[in-house]
């Protein structure tokens, strides 16, 4: 695995990035001599996403079957919405601007 201090980095930004996309590697950033932060392949993004899901779908299902063994009333996700009054997921909309 590579690494790049930061200080470097500004003038490597493109070379870097045509690294890690092409040469499907990782690079580490460095601040100070430690390690600060990843660049990493879309790929593993995107895998490391999927995995997170799993594990958070696999809690949730824990987590509802140990409600259900004891017991627990659940409320439907439809019902938490309306309480918070949350609004589908779609992007809100930009209000337009009055022209002179």
């Amino acid at each position: 695995m590579v690494r790049i201090a930061l200080g470097k980095t500004p003038q490597k930004v493109l070379s870097t990035l045509n690294h890690v996309a092409f040469k499907d590697d990782r690079i580490i950033l460095q601040r100070n001599g430690k390690d600060v932060a990843a660049i990493i392949p879309i790929a593993d993004l995107k895998h490391y996403e999927a995995l997170e899901d799993a594990y958070d779908i696999a809690a949730s299902d824990l987590a509802l079957a140990d409600a259900i063994a004891k017991g627990e009333k659940t409320i439907p996700w439809e019902v938490v919405k309306a309480k918070l009054d949350l609004l589908e997921f779609a992007p809100a909309k930009k209000a337009k601007r009055k022209s002179k």
